[in-house]
């Protein structure tokens, strides 16, 4: 199993990146993408306890992490940190939906790179 694992996707004016990063058993899952990258919200978890969400102000990647999370653990059962921030200036609904399958496309081709 890879320590680190990147995945990219890009469609139109959206681009975004995929990190996995391996902590022993336990994973941490960073999305960015967008004309500014940087951190809107995180959701944690494990099999063990409720997963919780935090959202930075003025921000709204909460769906995002809840979401991907949920489809992640689905089949890995170890503790999971799930970090996401993207900005796309004067972003279309469109463009929102493709953000949503992009990042869908990409946790689903992480569980199969690490056999989940």
């Amino acid at each position: 199993m890879e320590d680190m694992i990147e995945i990219k996707r890009t469609k139109g004016r959206v681009s975004l990146k995929l990190n996995a990063i391996h902590l022993g058993e336990d994973m941490c899952i960073i999305i960015t993408g967008g004309d500014k990258p940087h951190l809107g919200a995180v959701t944690v978890g494990s099999k063990d306890v409720e997963s919780s969400t935090f959202c930075f102000p003025n921000h709204k990647e909460d769906h995002i992490t809840r979401v991907l999370y949920d489809l992640f653990t689905a089949s890995f059962d170890k503790n999971v940190v799930l970090c996401c921030g993207i900005h796309v200036d004067k972003i279309t609904k469109s463009e929102i939906d493709t953000i949503s399958a992009l990042c869908i496309e990409m946790i689903e081709e992480l569980k199969s790179k690490i056999n989940v």
